[in-house]
């Protein structure tokens, strides 16, 4: 082969490559136990081991993934990406002691490796060690301020915590870096509306549907962060468009359903709040508020059913003090 590796067409299906990658660690194998000044094999062996590894992971045979970067490793100490993607699995596994440490390992042979930064910030949230977490994110921030993906973990890192405003000013930072993330943007009106932002938020769905007339997530929170302004016409209208694009979205149908309740337009509620219960026949909200529709409207019995829905499912529920009689 003249110390050259076959090229793998990457069209390659999966059980294919897998046989490939087989076939080379065998003829690597072969190789290695040729003399020493034939042909330096070291490194070519652990990437070897490395790309079937890589395979293993891919398909979450986490087990087999950690122990081929271990051969990798050991035929090649210096190999950070080996240390980063058992990172990856021993945190897949739940093992975030460990998945911590590797990705320390990898840092500790590459100062300036940013994925691992912010992988290792991931796994110290998980393993609830905020603080450290925060550093992580910080670190790598300071390194490379246009990081999108270390401000979008910090964001979640806030918002998880019930820190609004701080998760707001990350979102920001990820939208001005990727202006087209529709995931981020929707993340950033949410954080706005949360930290008392909702005029805010509106602005934020307003471009994104306005970009993406059909994206019906952004229509819902669009409708959602205008009736926290108390615009509530806007928000009818929101949830509508949002029903149009997707009639089984069970949020908008939810919404919409509450919405008309609250204007008192209970005959056409009722039927929003009963497909949402359709779709959803453990959601507590929607069938609370379909009791006290029905208290409303005087069907006393058609209210008990529900009520006692509610408490059969959370005993402590509000729905324990609704009256269906008046």
């Amino acid at each position: 082969m003249n110390g050259r590796w076959p090229s793998i067409p990457i069209t390659l299906g999966f059980r294919k490559s897998l046989r490939v990658f087989t076939w080379i660690a065998r003829i690597s194998d072969a190789r290695a136990n040729m003399p020493h000044g034939c042909v330096n094999t070291t490194r070519n062996h652990a990437k070897t081991h490395f790309l079937l590894a890589s395979v293993d992971l891919k398909s979450e045979n986490f087990d087999a993934a950690i122990e081929g970067f271990q051969r990798a490793l050991a035929l090649s100490p210096n190999y950070p990406e080996a240390w980063y993607n058992i990172g990856i699995a021993e945190r897949k596994r739940g093992n975030f002691e460990a998945s911590i440490q590797a990705y320390r390992n990898a840092i500790e042979q590459r100062q300036n490796y940013q994925p691992a930064w912010n992988n290792l910030g991931l796994v110290l949230a998980d393993a609830g060690r905020e603080d450290e977490a925060l550093a992580a994110y910080n670190d790598v921030l300071k390194k490379n301020p246009n990081y999108a993906a270390a401000w979008l973990n910090l964001g979640r890192l806030h918002y998880a915590k019930g820190r609004y405003v701080d998760a707001a000013l990350a979102y920001e930072k990820v939208v001005s870096l990727r202006p087209d993330d529709r995931s981020s943007n929707i993340k950033l009106g949410i954080a706005l509306r949360r930290s008392g932002k909702p005029k805010d938020a509106v602005k934020v769905y307003e471009r994104l549907v306005t970009r993406e007339p059909r994206y019906v997530l952004a229509w819902y929170n669009l409708g959602v962060a205008q009736n926290a302004v108390g615009d509530t016409a806007r928000a009818r209208t929101a949830f509508e468009t949002a029903l149009q694009h997707d009639p089984n979205h069970v949020n908008s149908m939810k919404s919409l359903g509450a919405l008309l309740a609250r204007e008192g337009e209970l005959t056409l509620a009722e039927p929003w709040l009963r497909n949402t219960l359709e779709h959803e026949p453990t959601d507590l909200e929607a069938r609370f508020r379909l009791a006290s529709l029905l208290a409303k409207k005087g069907d006393v019995i058609a209210c008990e059913t529900e009520r006692g829905r509610v408490l059969s499912q959370d005993p402590k529920h509000e729905a324990k003090d609704l009256k269906c009689k008046k």
